[in-house]
């Protein structure tokens, strides 16, 4: 079976796997994507790539147990917890047998000596009690960050992969062939300007094998035709299948045969539901909704809207997708709510 997100001969996990193998010196890369759309699991497959060559040791830590997520932090503050995460991993991973290894007891020696960082100086025993402090706005420090200090988050000797959302890489164009995206499973063809995309049914094919690896008697409580078209309805968002299987489920009395398969009002049901989750969406914007819908694109004018755009996005009121190139879309269950005019490609 082809990979979950491979478009064409693009398999972003291969290709960033390649450019790790392929380049001389130490770099950084994005690997980027929307929530759910399976950033974690990649990542842990491509350690599991890499590890088996004999060639690579790789460090997977998690930053939110570090760094709450809202927290705002500048650059330094930000390295200091990449740091001192890769610390706590090698010891985790090592132990006492990391000193045995000359890299690890090199890379090891730098994470514990004092290092100065625009003019900072800092230790990873000063961990505690900096991170979250500053007064900047989350979105502000976040552009810091990723575009104005990317240059610092290279180390010497040390390939470093950032996992972060698309709203990131958006914004992140002078650094694009470090960036590897992982879009949302192509569940639709791309699309011209202001329509919506046909289904896809290599990508539906490919969600239902998700559902069929999960369990083989799906059918009898959801006939395939209506999962298809909840595999279509979710976007091409695994997560939010499973929510859309879940609450259709809920709605059902299980001690009742005659219920089983579910009946379509059921599923239609479950969709008007799930519309109503997301709430009223403001005037602004749904005038950044039909604008995606108009170009296809991210819709992002200034930097100054970035928090708008990550706003959209995590909310998944719009989502990600590669046809070749990173395209958007309003998600399905808002099609006829953002844009009553549209038609369809």
């Amino acid at each position: 079976m082809a990979d979950l997100h491979q478009d064409g001969f693009d398999v972003p996990r291969r290709a960033l796997k390649n450019a790790l193998d392929r380049v001389a010196s130490a770099d950084w890369y994005f690997f980027s994507g929307m929530r759910g759309a399976g950033k974690t699991t990649e990542l842990r497959r491509l350690k599991a790539d890499l590890e088996e060559t004999g060639r690579w040791v790789v460090l997977y830590t998690n930053l939110s147990e570090y760094l709450p997520l809202n927290a705002l932090v500048e650059i330094g503050d930000f390295l200091l917890v990449v740091v001192s995460a890769l610390a706590d991993e090698v010891e985790r991973r090592f132990g006492e047998d990391f000193k045995q290894i000359g890299p690890l007891a090199r890379f090891v020696k730098f994470l514990q000596s004092e290092v100065k960082l625009e003019g900072l100086e800092w230790s990873v025993d000063t961990l505690l009690g900096r991170v979250g402090v500053k007064a900047k706005k989350v979105f502000d420090s976040v552009e810091n960050l990723f575009n104005a200090h990317r240059d610092k988050l290279r180390f010497t000797t040390l390939d470093v992969v950032y996992s972060v959302p698309p709203h990131i890489s958006a914004m992140a164009a002078a650094g694009a062939g470090r960036v590897f995206t992982l879009s949302m499973v192509k569940v639709f063809e791309r699309p011209g300007p202001g329509a919506h995309g046909r289904p896809s049914p290599a990508g539906i094919d490919k969600m239902m094998s998700v559902i069929d690896r999960r369990s083989r008697e799906w059918r009898s409580l959801i006939a395939e035709p209506d999962m298809r078209e909840l595999a279509r309805m979710s976007g091409g968002d695994i997560r939010e299948l499973f929510s859309l299987v879940r609450e259709t489920l809920n709605l059902l009395d299980p001690d009742d045969d005659a219920h089983f398969p579910a009946p379509t009002a059921a599923i239609e049901q479950c969709i008007k539901l799930r519309r109503n989750q997301f709430g009223t969406i403001p005037a602004d914007h749904m005038k950044w909704l039909t604008r995606v819908v108009q170009t296809h694109g991210h819709g992002l004018l200034t930097a100054q809207d970035l928090g708008t755009l990550a706003q959209l996005l995590d909310g998944k009121l719009m989502l990600q997708y590669r046809n070749g190139e990173n395209w958007y879309d309003v998600h399905p269950i808002l099609w006829d709510v953002v844009h009553l005019d549209v038609p369809s490609a």
